[in-house]
């Protein structure tokens, strides 16, 4: 330790001499790599070597007399500005086991001296020591050697390390390969929450009648909770919770509360406006101080209304002077909803060293869209658009920005009127005239305007709900239609399936599919009835290139994490292994991996992460044809086909920045036709879209917030893929009666349940009740229309391992002419092509014996 205790006492110096960082106010960061594996930092430069009045051009003149170091290496050893996310690491640093240093000075404010302080240095690839004044103060993996590249780095600096002017941190950092460096932005918080502090949580039931989006007091909430009949219980959880999954999945809600560990003589620092920083929001968080609402971050649910989520964001507040108490105790209460998974506060409250909404000066568009957010946050919305009408954007990528902020504005304001009419967020019409076009028209710009560009996240979700409306609401409609002429909101919109995950088998690419590459030379791909799918993956603007990658540990595909196969499910994908496939088959129809779900990472590494811009991946497909005739010409097909897209996040799912994506859709003559928002992909989203009747899709995968794009790979059906169809596509009434009649009495009940079951949870839960039934495969019902119902509960609940064992052999017991009509009643029913399959092979043997 007493080396880098040298070391980092050595960079100091540097700093210092160099004077070119700058002291007060937001903390200026500089860089400055090494190259060599063999060099540990700057340990190459000594204090003594190092002019008073050294200038970055010494400091690479000192490199430049080692042999170590190339001509073109040495004009890269000087300190530079820092930018994050860390594109100057991945400007300089083209090969791997390399080094460098991140190094800012700053000062602390008289009135917070004497305090400690906490430095959020967000993501850091691969490993980092950090330093302050010269003292080690915190580490995250091993430099080198050690790669700890998901892991949030959020170090305590003791008030005794601190100095009223001219410290000087400094983070060395060694990256194997790949990213390298800082992602950040770094963060500066004197915290409210000492080492011990423990929240208060109280875990709050899903169905509150209580509006917590328009909820400006706390009483209101607490004489709600005292009224409830279950009183929910307190337990304590540590400041700086990380394990997300502890939240038991029975609730979404809860609430945390603390007091804050105010220091002594501070009320002086808090005179005037301060910013509380809380730490990242999974996934809407509601923010009291003392039983005022002081901001909001995202929406929560209520009645029809969805939540807006804003998973990830960090939540930070204007707070005045009034609203500190300092006659008493200050208490913090943050109510909190989680979408799925995981939730909570895994940060620290405290207020923060420096924000650019106080800084006058430097009113760059970037330090204004942080300020924007700011007020967007603090509830502060006629503020956020004064300061969005100033800015001034120059490249695309801040009039995307702009436009993004002012359709979020836009969007959060509409939603905040309150009810009325047959709109759900329509309440108020006072400005609705305005905001709702507001929100359409900034989208449109981006689309039409700025096509290398994508609407930010905030953005694209509220375009995204406004869409979805659109199918209730005329007036949502027609102003929707109006931009988007080539829209149908009336059209059919499938649903968003999040319970098949890994097995799209029993439910997508009955027709052909392909699934990314994953380390291989080449995609995995089939097309059961036609030839090989047309399609190709590029990035807009070739900002960047479409990347084939996975990690060591996934190269054994019969490694679980290179199959993404439920826990309930251990049988590996093998159809020749379960059905004992012959030679006769199919061999591409049904591979022996065919269960395999991958990713197509698009930008060979996460070089943009987190930054909510691109690059995004775009996939391109032409409508499937078959052969006209032994040449080599194809006819397009003219039925319905259904393209799925499966979106993947099997490597940051558990960490502080899961991956959000949402999906835009484009016709091949670039007219917009639809935009799913996918929110969090977590263990697989499937998205279905209707090909046009001509010409093909053009599907983009938006990265926002995300590392990069996780695509895992496209299905097509000609059939409405079962998982997702409505029951009026899936069979209309009449037909469902009907064959509910040919169902043994005893199974009627069970089979009417299943068959008018919701899509989703609710279909499968009915189909698992039905397969449990005894009667189900009892010899007396061996009938057609038992099979073909067991058929489809098979597929719906997705144990079709578990199951095919037992219908096999009642399927051989059956005469040939009940297999017959078998086959009508899952070709009626549009099961899954492999149930037709084995059905045919059956009845071919028969014919032959």
């Amino acid at each position: 330790m007493k080396s880098y205790n040298w070391l980092a006492r050595t960079l100091l110096f540097l700093l210092l001499a160099m004077g070119g960082l700058a002291n007060g106010g937001a903390p200026q960061w500089h860089f400055i790599p090494c190259f060599h594996e063999n060099i540990t930092g700057m340990e190459l430069l000594s204090a003594s070597e190092i002019a008073e009045n050294a200038q970055p051009d010494v400091v690479a003149g000192h490199f430049g007399s080692l042999s170590e170091f190339k001509r073109d290496e040495v004009l890269l050893a000087r300190w530079r500005k820092a930018t994050f996310p860390h594109g100057d690491f991945t400007d300089v640093m083209k090969g791997y086991d390399t080094f460098g240093w991140y190094a800012c000075t700053f000062d602390i404010p008289a009135a917070f001296r004497g305090m400690e302080l906490l430095v959020d240095l967000g993501i850091i690839d691969d490993a980092d020591e950090t330093f302050i004044n010269g003292v080690a103060v915190g580490k995250t993996g091993k430099v080198p050697g050690g790669s700890a590249w998901r892991t949030d780095r959020l170090y305590r600096i003791d008030k005794t390390f601190l100095k009223p002017s001219g410290n000087v941190l400094a983070v060395h950092v060694w990256s194997h390969w790949g990213l390298g460096g800082i992602v950040g932005p770094p963060v500066f918080v004197f915290p409210l929450a000492s080492r011990e502090d423990q929240w208060q949580v109280a875990f709050l039931p899903d169905n509150a009648d209580i509006d917590l989006n328009r909820l400006t007091k706390l009483d209101e909430l607490t004489d709600w909770l005292e009224k409830c009949p279950d009183k929910p219980e307190m337990c304590n959880v540590h400041v700086q919770w990380k394990d997300l999954t502890f939240w038991s999945e029975r609730h979404n809600l809860a609430m945390f509360q603390m007091v804050l560990d105010m220091p002594q003589k501070a009320e002086k620092a808090f005179k005037k406006p301060l910013v509380l920083d809380i730490g990242p929001v999974f996934d809407v968080a509601a923010v009291f101080l003392n039983g005022r609402r002081i901001g909001l971050t995202g929406r929560f649910p209520f009645d029809d209304e969805p939540a807006f989520t804003e998973t990830g964001q960090r939540g930070q507040y204007l707070v005045e002077p009034d609203d500190w108490n300092w006659k008493g105790e200050n208490q913090l209460t943050v109510v909190v909803y989680r979408e799925r998974e995981g939730g909570g506060l895994p940060g620290v409250p405290g207020v923060m060293l420096s924000h650019p909404y106080f800084e006058k000066s430097k009113k760059t568009t970037e330090r204004m869209f942080h300020s924007a957010v700011l007020l967007i946050q603090s509830m502060q919305m006629k503020k956020a658009e004064k300061m969005l009408s100033n800015v001034h954007p120059v490249t695309d990528s801040e009039r995307a920005w702009l436009l993004s902020m002012q359709a979020h504005c836009a969007f959060l304001q509409w939603a905040d009127a309150g009810k009325g009419g047959d709109n759900p967020f329509l309440g108020k019409r006072t400005r609705k005239e305005k905001l709702l076009p507001a929100v359409l028209d900034n989208v449109r710009g981006i689309l039409e305007k700025l096509p290398v560009e994508a609407p930010r996240q905030s953005a694209m979700q509220g375009f995204c709900r406004l869409l979805q409306l659109a199918e209730h609401d005329q007036t949502i409609a027609d102003e929707v239609h109006a931009r988007f002429p080539y829209f149908n909101c009336h059209r059919l919109r499938f649903p968003l399936d999040r319970t098949t995950q890994g097995d799209w088998p029993r439910n997508y690419g009955g027709a052909g599919w392909v699934l990314a590459a994953m380390g291989q030379t080449h995609d995995l791909a089939s097309s059961a009835s036609f030839r090989p799918l047309d399609y190709r993956l590029s990035v807009p603007g070739k900002r960047d290139y479409p990347c084939l990658w996975m990690p060591k540990r996934q190269f054994n595909v019969a490694d679980g994490h290179a199959l993404s196969i439920p826990d309930s499910n251990k049988l590996p994908r093998s159809m020749r292994k379960i059905m004992d496939v012959t030679a006769e088959n199919d061999p591409q129809a049904y591979p022996l991996e065919k269960g395999r779900a991958a990713s197509w990472w698009d930008d060979h590494g996460e070089m943009h992460p987190f930054d909510d811009e691109g690059p995004d991946l775009v996939l391109e497909l032409k409508r499937p044809g078959f052969p006209a005739c032994e040449g080599d010409s194809l006819v397009p097909v003219r039925n319905p086909c259904f393209v799925t897209v499966h979106h993947q996040d099997f490597d940051w799912r558990t960490t502080l920045h899961p991956r959000q994506q949402s999906v835009i859709v484009h016709d091949d003559k670039n007219r917009f036709l639809d935009a799913v928002w996918l929110g969090r992909t977590d263990k697989g989203v499937y998205t279905t879209f209707i090909m046009p009747p001509e010409g093909g899709l053009r599907i983009r995968s938006v990265k926002h917030r995300s590392a990069c794009v996780a695509l895992s790979g496209f299905f097509v059906d000609m059939h409405y893929p079962y998982k997702v169809s409505p029951t009026p596509f899936m069979a209309s009434d009449i037909l469902v009666r009907q064959f509910l009649r040919e169902v043994p009495a005893a199974l009627r009940a069970d089979g009417e349940e299943y068959m008018h079951a919701d899509m989703g949870a609710c279909r499968v839960e009915a189909a698992r009740r039905l397969l449990a039934n005894p009667e189900l495969l009892a010899k007396e019902n061996r009938c057609a229309a038992t099979m073909a119902l067991a058929v489809l509960a098979v597929d719906s609940s997705f144990c079709f391992d578990e199951k095919l064992p037992s219908i096999l052999p009642v399927m051989q017991d059956m005469e040939p002419s009940a297999l017959q009509l078998l086959l009508v009643h899952l070709q009626e029913f549009h099961a899954h092509p492999r149930w037709l399959l084995m059905i045919k092979q059956m009845l071919q043997k028969r014919r032959k014996k």
